[in-house]
């Protein structure tokens, strides 16, 4: 993925994030420059809800942290990855903020 060719739902993994080049953190910078909005989405993008609580905190609260660190910016949405959720989920969502 470039900025070039993002397209809506394009999202960063956890694999891309471990590029030991970190063009990566570049393109989030720009792409928020430009105006594109960032949600926490998880740490490694898999089914929240096969996580115990502590699990899932680190799991948002990464995400969501990272996200945060490369914008400068206080992000307070998620998109639950594949669409999975539950109501220990949700109330870990709103811990991680």
């Amino acid at each position: 993925m470039t900025i070039e060719t993002l397209e809506n739902g394009d999202y960063i993994t956890y694999e891309r994030s471990a590029d030991p080049n970190g063009t990566w953190r570049q393109e989030i910078k720009e792409l928020y420059r430009l105006g594109f909005n960032f949600q926490g989405h998880s740490w490694t993008h898999t089914n929240l809800t096969k996580y115990s609580q502590e699990e899932l905190y680190k799991e948002l609260f990464l995400s969501k942290q990272a996200i945060e660190t490369l914008t400068n910016n206080v992000i307070s949405e998620i998109c639950f990855p594949q669409g999975f959720y539950s109501d220990l989920v949700v109330e870990e969502a709103r811990k991680a903020g």
